[in-house]
């Protein structure tokens, strides 16, 4: 689905997505990128490195990677088999940390992503593909 008609072009917008793919305009880039793997997008940061564990849990250290992404809000993308992946331990340490937390399908993901970004909130997008 494509969608975005107004572009912020300082920040990381999603541009468009599919089941196994986003798009994001970035200032990083000259043209819009296309990602098919695991990462963690915010207005002025994309990390291709993290990956999950073997089993698609979070463990206690990836709160210390959210905690220095400085965010409001963390976004996990979740799928048919992905219901949630964050233990009540985890959400629990987040939300200690001041950050909410909100699972949902990679549509609705993405579209909540840019509307926070674009209202200046600072938001993280979590996917695994």
């Amino acid at each position: 689905m494509k969608f975005s008609l107004e572009t912020v072009s300082d920040k990381n917008y999603i541009q468009s997505y599919g089941h196994d793919h986003i798009v994001i305009k970035s200032s990083q880039y000259s043209e819009s990128h296309q990602f098919n793997s695991d990462l963690i997008l915010s207005a002025d940061k994309i990390l291709t490195e993290y990956r999950f564990s073997a089993d698609g849990k979070l463990a206690d250290s990836d709160i210390l990677l959210f905690n220095k992404l400085d965010t409001e809000v963390i976004i996990f993308v979740t799928n048919e088999t992905l219901v949630s992946f964050l233990s009540p331990e985890i959400r629990v340490a987040l939300t200690k940390n001041n950050i909410g937390v909100e699972c949902m399908p990679l549509g609705p993901a993405c579209r909540t992503y840019n509307l926070l970004m674009t209202e200046g909130r600072e938001v993280a997008l979590v996917v695994r593909f």
